[in-house]
């Protein structure tokens, strides 16, 4: 709780950052880490120089399902949802009214998976999803997935390499992973692996990805090193 009063929210991985000796504050309506003992130099330079795992479960994340999810969402937005295919995923802005825009978003379409995935500004997504739900009232179904956890992984090292550390805990393998494309695993499958083959074929045997649990591995281009974002259940 901050000195205002105002009650925070937490994300899945709060326990552990707490754990690690992060320094806590009030972001976007969550209690976030700002920072960890090594301090804010060494994680930069860890970041630019090899890779950095960041908590963004904060931001909105939601499905969007009905007969045509896509072909109702290009209502509010001017991308190309409708020929949006399996395994990618692409930025929209999400319009208002008056044509202006309210907000962007990151839309994807995972294969085998009949509804859109969705990814909002985290100061926004309240309004974002009410908006859209209103908007598409009769025609679409919106579930936001508040308990589902979103790691973002940042850096040079976060996909060449032989090793990332999203992949030595055998939740997903980003090697040579592609821009724009995502794939999720379902539960009790092998690991995600995203590489540079046709329809992104499971090439591992090995256990895992979270312990069973369902995960989703997302590749976007929102920074120079490429960034990965693996998303899965807050349990």
């Amino acid at each position: 709780m901050t000195d205002t009063g105002e009650t925070l929210r937490k994300t899945p991985s709060m326990a552990l950052h707490v754990a690690l000796g992060a320094k806590m504050v009030p972001f976007s309506g969550y209690d976030m880490p700002v920072q960890y003992p090594s301090g804010v130099l060494k994680e930069h330079l860890h970041t630019r120089e090899k890779a950095g795992l960041f908590d963004v479960s904060h931001m909105g994340q939601a499905f969007l399902s009905g007969s045509d999810p896509a072909k109702a969402l290009e209502r509010l937005t001017p991308a190309d949802v409708v020929g949006l295919k399996e395994g990618m995923q692409r930025y929209g802005l999400l319009l208002n009214d008056q044509a202006r825009s309210k907000t962007i978003s990151c839309l994807s379409k995972l294969t085998g998976e009949p509804a859109l995935y969705l990814v909002v500004n985290a100061g926004t997504k309240e309004g974002d999803f009410a908006y859209i739900a209103e908007k598409l009232k009769g025609i679409a179904a919106l579930e936001p997935k508040p308990d589902r956890a979103l790691l973002a992984l940042q850096g040079p090292g976060g996909g060449r390499r032989a090793r990332t550390p999203l992949a030595r805990h055998r939740q997903v393998d980003l090697h040579e992973s592609r821009a724009l494309h995502c794939r999720r695993r379902a539960r009790d499958r092998q690991p995600l692996r995203l590489h540079r083959r046709r329809r992104f074929r499971n090439l591992s045997r090995s256990e895992g990805c979270g312990e069973g649990r369902p995960c989703t591995a997302r590749r976007i281009r929102s920074a120079p090193h490429r960034p990965r974002r693996a998303r899965q259940p807050a349990s």
